[in-house]
């Protein structure tokens, strides 16, 4: 049980995917009133049947294209007519695809980018209006692993995930003294859709290499989020927690 969440409101980006949907409920739980924010109608009807399993209320779904920035002023505007404000800002959004730099065309690493790193700007500057006025927030951003150690064939995914560590600690630096907590999460192998194609051979590679000897699961990552969105992260800001068994020990 964690303080400070009851009645806040939340916006997460990417609410229909695996972590959004994790993070979603577990706030959820806590009575925190949910935005959820995605770009697939049919995610969005999945998280709702999810909450209608548990009982919970709160929900106010929202089909968003996070990488369009009228898109997303619309869907914070609408959040704040709805809810009165944003206490709470979770950007999970994002998409994972393999290719070498030396076979990528620009389009894959532009749309990487565009869905990675932009929609984060976008969402962090929308919310930052409300957040100044109460003097209160919790920004929390998706990075990963690969964006802390850098990964094969993940050079686009590896830059766009490290552009996020920047942008949080730079955020956070400008906002320390607005009582604005910007904090990153990094995690690493996560059972999700975006990380169920590993063949049985990338499986057990990367399974060599977790000293805790397991893939994480999506609720490993949400609780995370809990705590930073909670009071007891009030005197954290501009770090990075590797969610990744024990993988990545260093930030």
């Amino acid at each position: 049980m964690f303080s400070g969440l009851k009645d806040a409101v939340a916006i997460i980006s990417g609410a229909g995917g695996g972590m959004g949907t994790a993070a979603a409920l577990r706030l959820a739980r806590e009575h925190c009133k949910i935005f959820a924010v995605d770009l697939c109608p049919e995610a969005l009807k999945g998280l709702e049947e999810r909450f209608r399993q548990e009982h919970l209320d709160g929900l106010i779904p929202c089909a968003c294209d996070a990488t369009r920035e009228d898109e997303v002023e619309r869907a914070v505007e609408q959040c704040i007519q709805a809810c009165g404000g944003v206490d709470i800002l979770v950007n999970i959004a994002g998409i994972y695809t393999d290719c070498l730099l030396k076979d990528m065309n620009y389009d894959e690493w532009r749309r990487t980018m565009d869905i990675n790193v932009d929609s984060v700007m976008f969402f962090c500057r929308a919310v930052l209006p409300s957040m100044l006025k109460k003097r209160h927030g919790k920004i929390i951003n998706m990075s990963s692993q690969a964006g802390v150690s850098g990964s094969v064939t993940h050079t686009h995914y590896s830059a766009s995930k490290a552009a996020i560590i920047g942008l949080s600690r730079s955020l956070a630096r400008e906002v320390a003294d607005c009582g604005i907590n910007v904090n990153c999460i990094a995690p690493g192998i996560i059972r999700t859709p975006m990380t169920a194609h590993y063949t049985p051979e990338q499986a057990a590679n990367f399974m060599a290499k977790i000293p805790m000897g397991r893939f994480g699961e999506a609720d490993d990552v949400a609780k995370v989020i809990e705590f930073l969105a909670s009071d007891g992260s009030d005197y954290l800001t501009g770090q990075v927690y590797n969610v990744t068994g024990g993988w990545l020990m260093v930030s």
